[in-house]
């Protein structure tokens, strides 16, 4: 997995809306659009807000029913699938 010492900030290429339980990812020099599922939803809103991974795994696992390793599995996905896109940056 990801260190979970690593932050990540949005850079400034970057729009997110919520819609919904959804959050909408607009890549402003590639025109792409993105959809986060409400679990990935609240992961970038977190990671956004300035929490550690490890903090939003915890927080996470507070919200959602899930195991903590799928949780680890998730998040690893959605964190490398993110920074793939250039649509999250590390720190």
């Amino acid at each position: 997995m990801l260190t979970k010492s690593i932050s990540f900030h949005i850079p400034s290429h970057v729009i997110s809306q919520k819609l919904e339980q959804n959050m909408i990812l607009i890549h402003t020099h590639s025109n792409r659009i993105f959809d986060l599922n409400s679990t990935g939803a609240r992961l970038w809103e977190l990671l956004s807000s300035g929490f550690s991974i490890v903090a939003a795994h915890k927080q996470l696992l507070q919200e959602f029913e899930v195991t903590p390793e799928q949780l680890d599995s998730e998040i690893e996905h959605t964190i490398q699938f993110l920074l793939k896109e250039n649509l999250l940056e590390s720190q």
